[in-house]
Formats: structure tokens, sequence, C-alpha cells
């Protein structure tokens, strides 16, 4: 740590001593230059790196006067000639060409310094949107409203009654800091070469005039030890800042202005002389690698401190000396790069920062920086190294992210962790306002820079794509987690200001960014309506993108490399720290087994509490919800581009292209970072309008043309069901949404029926839970009762859908209690079992005795999917049953639910029953006198309808006389019945058995039917025949009708078909008429 002191150590000592002594910085002065630069708190400290480059000197001009004696170091003539070279004497030809050359990290024992007073209590930091100062400091400022005029320079009435003479000699001496007597006092340097010097030429010492200026810097300059300074051009800037104090009180004096203004040129000459010959001189050869680095500390340091570079100061240097802003200014930004890499949070890494703003307000540097080797490493395919070798790279490192600061945490029980993690956070914000500083500086200094900062940030996420997947070969040969919110953080900050949905800058965002050649690299990535083929083959546009949708989109993919791989990281170290920390409750064990497990414990949790400091930080949260707000706004709008009908939510248009383009993640993306705080921290959306992401939903729900991808969909899904289990968004968010209220409910049941049923048990299982978190929001929903009233609506009023929906809803009651019941029977026989095993008598084969170890796998597969499921599927079909049971007698929806009814009947109170008879049903969460009661109360909602009772009749598989009253006693005698509903069920049995008679006389009058009569696929009478186009293969329309419902097809010929193109069979229906009428008189 502490290279900018390392830097100026004599080489000797930094290559072979250990033994190194403390380094104290200047201190500061009292006559300070008013602070333009933003303020940071720092402390120099880093490891060292650097780039040498060597060059020789460039010509100059002065004059001066002779020095009678030599430096230890220089000769008399060998000062004159440097003197004359530079001021005035014969011009020199010289090369400017630099040559960089690699220089290793030094390895001494890092030594200790002096550290800055640091804040007892949190950093705050100042965020307004309307400042571009980097404006952190916990330091009392240098400068306070209404301070005496003494503390920017010498008042002009302090030396209102002295001659010019003797103003010039104070003045001098108060700058420079310099006296010939001894005895002058401490904070003075003491010249005696110099003063016996020019008595030997026969001067005054009594005055010091201006044209001993130059002798006086020379000989400074073979001092080897300047007072409290660390260098020489520490010495130079305090006494530039001095001058430039002075300079501001005689304004209205052209003598004194010349002589201020000589005297800050020369300063600024001296120490580029200095810089590109240190090597000549004594209190500088021996400290530094590079002349340029004896800027670092002034360019590093606070703004008060007496040696702290002013932006002036620069800005001289690069107006003497353009020819000389690469030698000077590359090594010194490169240093600074490297430093800051091996920063923590637990250092003074602030100054860094600083420093670095403080040099891009330069145009040139900025030149400097941008066309620098490290400005985009050249190694191509992996991204680590835009974080560790591009110059940008270190100031978006630092987090609080476990890789830097694990093992810098130690938390008690005395630990505060909510002041813990805020001070995690305050100094992360300043890591933060750092970068987005940086960024906004450069991008607003000029077209060339914006574009080059736009090809860093393309670079970088192109470069570390491959961080994205579910597995990475090596995931160290790409940036850390951290950089990528740090960037992540930078984006969202310049893109707020056009995230105003309602703005003119939002609709800037020019979606055809996506189908030019950008420069972010999409060419894998799954597109929402589109496929890859058709993205190769559509024209792609030679259109020069505005910055609004440069930035919108980076941030985009950004997001995208990072935000769901934390989000998971976050909830792994969670879900980590809590397993072990409740093992470690229950742990018996020595103290000293236990001292070492707890160590693991506190390991775990300070991972943990590092993630949430970073993850759930406020102001993060704040911003990616505005972000991702104008993300649900962008997607409507573009997906409505080209809709006559702009309020048509039903989205019946054709899909533009500019959103068939969209890549999935977009949508991904937003679902996971919406689902992770619903599942893991619904707390913090609660102060937040969802409204955007409901509209989102309802819209893209039920529009399957315009998301392909039905799991896509699902994932919406899952966010309307998280959202609403949880009572308090369901009555912010559901409850007071009119589009949701209106809308909701229908693109529910339009999702439920086009989830079609996929080859691969996988997906099959994503299908059922998919259905089963649908059945979950209508029963949460069904409080609500706008969305009651909605339902009921859609399903009485729109047949088509409806049919389908009941359709699939039938399948899935039957499905998933079949397939409860099956795991049952499994469970009995593995009960069964263990009793013989322990009784003695099994006689099974080994086999058998082994699979019993299978038994609680079972247990728990049915408790936790095939039981809830269930249950789930079988209260919505309940409620259509009963709220919509006009609606289902349409086509053969009866018939399918009077056998759905008679199956399960039957296994639960038939002959077979007692194979579910379990020692311990709740135990799996199967309660058989539940899914008893909710069937036979099914039969009750079509009690009033006689075509329903003929229906059950006529279920010759299933129907039993006996099974419905063995339900029904079981029932009551279980007291699971009203009296009413025990009356009506007896009437309505006593209905079903009256008419199963008839049915019986009337199969016994018809007799054999005649083959060309019957169902081809039922073999049952045909009651409206209709020919198939196709294969031109009659069958009844029901029949045909359930089959297209599920699948579109010919069943003879597998050929696409709809009811559309089915035709009557008017010719057998008139001979089956005949029949039926001749058959039964």
């Amino acid at each position: 740590k502490n290279n900018i002191n390392m830097i100026l150590r004599p080489r000797s000592e930094v290559e072979s001593s250990s033994d190194d002594q403390p380094v104290v910085t200047p201190t500061s002065s009292a006559e300070l230059e008013q602070p333009s630069e933003p303020e940071i708190a720092l402390a120099e400290d880093s490891s060292h790196d650097s780039t040498t480059i060597a060059t020789q000197d460039s010509t100059a001009s002065s004059s001066g006067h002779v020095l009678s004696t030599a430096a230890e170091s220089l000769s008399e003539d060998e000062i004159r000639r440097l003197r004359l070279e530079r001021f005035g004497g014969p011009v020199m030809a010289t090369s400017t060409t630099p040559v960089e050359t690699d220089v290793s990290t030094p390895t001494a024992e890092k030594p200790t310094i002096v550290e800055p007073n640091t804040p007892t209590k949190p950093i705050k930091i100042a965020t307004s949107e309307n400042s571009d100062s980097f404006s952190y400091s916990p330091h009392t400022p240098p400068f306070q409203l209404g301070a005496s005029p003494s503390q920017f320079g010498t008042s002009p009435y302090e030396y209102s009654d002295l001659s010019h003479e003797e103003w010039e000699s104070t003045i001098i001496k108060k700058i420079f800091k310099i006296s010939f007597i001894e005895e002058e006092g401490e904070d003075y340097i003491y010249l005696p070469k110099l003063a016996r010097e020019l008595q030997v030429e026969n001067n005054s010492l009594a005055e010091i005039e201006k044209d001993y200026i130059d002798p006086i810097l020379i000989s400074l300059c073979m001092e080897p030890v300047l007072g409290n300074y660390s260098s020489i051009v520490d010495y130079f800037i305090s006494c530039y800042k001095r001058a430039k104090n002075e300079l501001r009180t005689v304004s209205e004096d052209e003598q004194k202005v010349d002589l201020l203004e000589y005297i800050t040129n020369i300063l600024v000459s001296y120490t580029v002389l200095v810089i590109k010959q240190y090597q000549s001189f004594p209190n500088t050869a021996e400290f530094v690698y590079d002349g340029s680095f004896l800027l670092i500390p002034s360019i590093l340091a606070e703004t008060k401190n007496e040696t702290s570079v002013p932006s002036s100061f620069i800005s001289d240097i690069l107006e003497k000396y353009p020819e000389d802003v690469q030698r000077i200014f590359d090594p010194v930004i490169v240093d600074i790069s490297i430093q800051l890499l091996s920063c923590n949070l637990d250092d003074d890494y602030a100054c860094y920062y600083r420093g670095f703003i403080r040099l891009i307000k330069h145009r040139e540097i900025i030149d400097v920086i941008t066309n620098s080797k490290r400005w985009i490493p050249t190694k191509k395919g992996k991204g680590k190294e835009l974080e560790a070798h591009s110059i940008l790279g270190p100031f978006f490192r630092l987090n609080t992210l476990p890789d830097i600061l694990q093992d810098d945490i130690i938390i008690t029980n005395d630990t505060d962790l909510d002041l813990l993690k805020e001070n995690l956070r305050n100094k992360v914000h300043i890591t933060y306002q750092g970068g987005y500083e940086i960024l906004m500086t450069l991008l607003r200094s000029g077209k060339d820079t914006k574009e080059k900062v736009l090809q860093w940030i393309g670079e970088t996420i192109n470069r570390n794509t491959p961080r994205k997947k579910m597995r990475v070969e090596k995931i160290s040969d790409y940036c850390s987690d951290g950089f990528i919110m740090s960037i992540m953080n930078a984006l969202l900050r310049i893109c707020l200001p056009f995230l105003d949905p309602n703005s003119n800058k939002f609709n800037s965002i020019n979606p055809n960014y996506l189908f030019t050649n950008s420069r972010i690299d999409l060419s894998d990535e799954t597109r929402l309506a589109m496929t890859l083929k058709e993205v190769n083959q559509a024209n792609i546009m030679d259109e020069e993108m505005n910055f609004i949708s440069e930035s919108f989109f980076l941030a985009m993919r950004t997001f995208n490399l990072g935000i769901s791989k934390i989000f998971a990281d976050y909830c792994y170290h969670k879900h980590s720290y809590t397993e072990m920390k409740s093992e470690f409750d229950e742990l018996e064990a020595t103290d000293e087994e236990k001292l070492q497990i707890k160590k693991k414990v506190d390991k775990a949790h300070i991972t943990y509490i590092l993630y949430e400091a970073q993850v759930l930080d406020p102001q993060f949260i704040g911003w990616c919800l505005t972000y991702y707000k104008t993300v649900c706004a962008w997607l409507l709008r573009v997906a409505n581009t080209g809709n006559d009908n702009k309020g048509n939510i039903l989205m019946d248009h054709e899909v533009p292209p500019e959103f068939a383009v969209i890549p999935e993640f977009v949508l991904e993306d937003l679902i996971g970072f919406y689902g992770f705080f619903i599942s893991n921290e619904p707390q913090i959306l609660k102060e937040y309008d969802l409204e955007d992401l409901l509209e989102v939903i309802v819209i893209f729900i039920g529009s399957p043309k315009f998301i392909r991808n039905p799991f896509i969909r699902g994932k919406l899904i899952e966010i309307v069901r998280n959202l609403a289990l949880n009572d308090e968004l369901l009555s912010s968010s559901f409850s007071s949404s009119a589009i949701a209220k209106n809308f909701l409910t229908r693109a529910l049941i339009i999702y439920y029926i086009d989830l079609e049923d996929v080859e691969g048990s996988n997906q099959q299982s994503d299908i059922h839970r998919l259905r089963y978190f649908i059945s979950q929001i209508f029963r949460i929903l069904w409080k609500v009762p706008e969305y009651k009233e909605n339902f009921i609506s859609v399903c009485m009023e729109e047949k088509d859908i409806f049919l389908r929906f009941v359709n699939k809803l039938v399948n899935d009651t039957i499905y998933m209690l079949d397939q409860t019941l099956i795991k049952i029977i499994k469970l009995k026989e593995y009960e069964v079992t263990i009793e013989q095993i322990i009784a003695g008598t099994f006689t099974g084969t080994p086999e058998e005795k082994a699979d019993v170890s299978n038994k609680p796998r079972l247990e728990r597969e049915v408790r936790e999917y095939y039981s809830k499921l269930s249950e789930e599927t079988w209260i919505l079909f309940k409620k259509v049953v009963k709220y919509c049971t006009s609606a289902c007698f349409i086509e053969d929806i009866p018939d399918r639910i009077a056998a759905l009814l008679n199956y399960f009947i039957d296994l639960l109170v038939g002959p077979k029953c007692a194979q579910l008879d379990l020692k311990y049903p709740v135990k799996i969460g199967f309660n058989p006198r539940w899914y008893l009661q909710l069937i036979t109360t099914s039969y009750l909602c079509f009690s009033e309808y006689p075509e329903f009772s003929a229906s059950v009749a006529k279920d010759e598989r299933c129907y039993s006389h006996e099974n419905l009253l063995k339900a029904a006693d079981v029932l009551k005698d279980w007291d699971m019945l009203t009296e009413e509903e025990s009356q009506n069920l007896i009437q309505f049995l006593n209905n079903v058995q009256e008419e199963a008679h008839d049915q019986r006389v009337v199969e016994d009058m018809l007799g054999d039917i005649p083959d060309e009569f019957r169902d081809p696929i039922l073999d049952t009478l045909m009651t409206d025949p209709v020919i198939l186009p196709a294969s031109k293969v009659s069958i009844d329309r029901a029949t045909i009708q359930r089959i297209l419902l599920k699948d579109p097809q010919d069943p003879f010929n597998r050929s696409p078909l709809t009811m559309e193109d089915v035709t009557p069979d008017t010719e057998l229906k008139q001979k089956i008429d005949q029949y039926i009428k001749e058959k039964l008189g």
C-alpha cells in the first residue's frame, strides 16, 4: 500500500531496504486556492505497477543569473547550461518520440503513513442529478461562507504603505517561503549557499528582487530536502497556488500582475524541466521511476491540501508544452489506474477518482487517455482484461461483494448489521458516483470521445457475454459481478433523464437499433417473434443511432449480463447461511468443534451480508425500478407500432417487425427482476406503482403471436401468482388496476388453453405447473368481486373460448387426481410390504424388498407436487361447474363431466377403495373425504338439469347407483353434507336411476346397431354425423369436436382440420333418424 509515497522513496530503498520509515505528507497551508474540483475523502493506497516513458528534453529559452558555486551532483557549467537552454540559451535538437518499457512491481515492505481522519458517522453521498461535480467529502470544506480575505490571499490593504520594491521582496519571500537568514522561521527554507553566492556578486540580501527568482529555483532544485515537501514538484505547486491567490488581490496593478504572472509561468516551466530531467536533481533522481510520477501525489491530494494541483496549473502545462502532453500525462494516467486496481473498500481509494476526474477536465488529457494502448486492450476473446487492464476498468471494479471484502469484515454479537450495511453502501456509492462522473465527463467532451467511450462499453459487454451462460468453463476469465453492477449503475444514471415515458426524450429511443449492425453482438439471441433466420434475412439498416438509443440498449444488455446471476448468487448465499445457522443452533459438539464450525457460519454470514448490501441497496433498486417501468412502457409502445386502434388491448393486429426482433432476454430480465423482489423482498415493492408491469402481463399473456415462446409467457404467469399470494401486493396492485380487472382473467383463460401438451416429461410437468399457478390465481382473485364477475362473464358469453377452456380443465382434473391416486396405491403397497417384513411373513423378491426404500421419496413427491396440483385444479373445476353451470351444456361437455365424476366416485368408494386406505394420508396432503365431498356436491350443481342426469346414467363404464348411495352415506356420517344437500342428492340419484332404466329399454329396442351408423372412434350410435374433407370419413360431430380441441388434425390422415372444414352428412343422418324411428315405433 501507500505507493504514492513509495514512488517518492529512493530506488535503493525500494529495491533492498526492509526497514522503511513512515512518509508524512505535507501539512495544509491556511492560504489555499478556492477549490473548483470535486472533493473525495482520500489516502494514497495501492500496489504499484507502472510504465516508464523516456524522452529527451525539448528546446526552450530564457535568461538568468550565473551561479558561482556548484551543487554536489552538477557542475556550475552544467547548471548554467540547463538554465540557458531553458531560458534563452542556444537551442538543442531533440527527439520527443516516447519509448515504452515495462517496470516490474516493487516488492519492498509497505511503509506506514499517517492516515487522514475518517468520519465517525455513516458517509452521505451527494447525488444531485443536476450536478456534474463529484461532491462527496466527509471533511469540513476548506472555505466557509464569510471567511476572511486572508484565506484567499493577502489583503490589498496589508501592504498599502510599502513601496513597489518592498512589496516585490515581501511577495517573493512569501510565495517561495525562502530565507537568506537562518533564524527566519521553520516554515521558510534557508538557502545559505545562494546567499553567499549573491553576496560575492555584490547583491544585497536586504530585498529580494525579481531577478533572484531564477537562481532561487535552481538552488532549490539542488537541495536534497525541502522541509515538509515530499518533492520539488510539490513545492512548485504550493508556490504556484500562493502566487495565484496573491494575483487575485492585485488585478488592477499592472506591474504587480506582471510579476505574479512571471512567477506562475516560471514555476510551470521548472516543473516540466524537473519532470523531464528528474535524474539530474538530487531530491528526485533516486525517488522515482519516471519524472511524471512526481505529479501524482499533488493530483490525488484533496483540494484543501497545500500541494494539491489546481486546474490552472495543469492548463498552463498543456498550453505551454503541447508537445510534451503525452510524455508527461500518459504515465500518470496509467499509474493511477493501476494503483486503484489493488485497492478495496477498506482502503482510501477515493483519491484516485478525484485525481482522475481532475485530469479529464482537460480535453488534451482526454485525448491522451482515449488514444492510449490501454484504452481498449488488444487481447481478444476474454472479458477480464477490460476490468483489469483497461484504463477505465479499475474505476468500476470496487464493490461490496465477497471477492474483494470477504476477509476484511468481522461480525460479532455486538455488530450493528444495519449500520454495517449502510456504511458498506455509502462506501460503494463513492465508487458509483466516481464512475458516473468519469463517464459523463468523457461523453460530454466531444463526438469523437463519446464514440470511443461507447466503443469501450460495447467491447466490455461483448467480451463478457459468455458469463451469462448457466455454466461457464472458467468464470475468472470474465469480469466480476461487482464490475458489471458498477457499469449498470453508471448506465442507469445516464439513462435517468429520458426514462419518463411522457417525455419527448423517451420517444427518441429508436427500436431500429436492433436491426442495425450495432456495437453489441446479438447474433445468437432468440427473438420474441422472429426466427434467427428471419433476423439474418432482414435488411440491416445503415442508420446512425442517437445517444439516447445507444445508452438505453447498452444498459439493457448490461442488465442481461449481470442481474440474473447476481440475484441467483444472493439467494444461494442467503439460503446457505440460513441452513448453516439452523444446523449450528441444533448442533451437539465439543466447544472446540463448535468454534471451528462457527467460523464457517460466520464466513457464510459475512458473504450473505456483503451480497445484501449490494443487491438490496435502496438507491440502486429505485433506479432499476424506474428503468424497468420505462422498459414496460417501451415494449407496449413498440408492440403497438402500426396499430390504428391504440386502445385495442387484445392485440389482434399484426406483429410489428420492430417488436418481433426484440431479444427474448429483454422480457426475461424484466420478469426476473420483478420476480426476485416479489418472491424474496416483497416489502420493497409496496412503495412503487406496478401498473405498467400489470399492463405488460395482461397484454402479452394473451398474445401468443407476439411472444411465441409459451414458457416466457409462463414466467409472466408466475409473477402474477406470486403477486397474488402476497396480501399487501394483492391489495395495492390488482385491486386498484383497471386494466387487470377488465382483461386479466380472459388473458389467463386464453393462456390456459394455448399451453398445449408437448413431448417430453419435463415440458409436461412445466405445463401442469403453470396451469397450477393459474388455478391458484383464480382462487385468490375470486375474493375480489370484479375478477369473479369478469371470469363468469367470459365463460358465459364467449362460448368458443369457454368450450376449449373447460375441455382442458376436465383433462387436467382427471389427470392430476388420477396420478395422485396411482402414487397413493403404490404407497399402500409399500405399507403392506413393510408390515410383512416386520412380521417376518414377506415372501416377495429382494428387488421388491429393496424398492421399499423409495417410500420417503414418493411421499415427498405426492405431498409437494401431485396433491397440491390436484387440489388446486379441483377447486377451479368446482367454481366453473357451480357458477357457469348453464355454459357447460355445450357439445359433449355434460357427458365428459359426468364421466369424470363417476370415475372418481368409483375409485373413492367402489370395490378398490381399500387400496387408498393409508395409515397417515394427511402426511402426504391427501384427504379422501375432502375429494368425496367436492365430487358429490358437483353433481348437485347440475341437479336441476335433466339432460345431465341422462349423461350420468349413460356412462356404462363407471356409473353405479350403489357407489353414489355409499358416497352419500359416508358424507352424512361425517357431517359433510347439510340436510338440504342430502335430500337434493337422494332426489338426484333417483332421477339418474330412472334415466338409466329408460336408456336400457331404448338400447334393447334398438338392438344391434348397423356398422355404418356407428361412430368410427367411440363405436356408439351417431346422432349428428359429419364428413371430414380430407379422409372422407363420417364421424359424430361431438367426437371430432373433442378431438380437434386437443389436436387440429384429421385423426385418420393427420391433415390440418378445423370444425369449419367439416360438412354435415345429411344423407347418413336421415338413415339414422329413420332407423331410430322404426326401432322405437
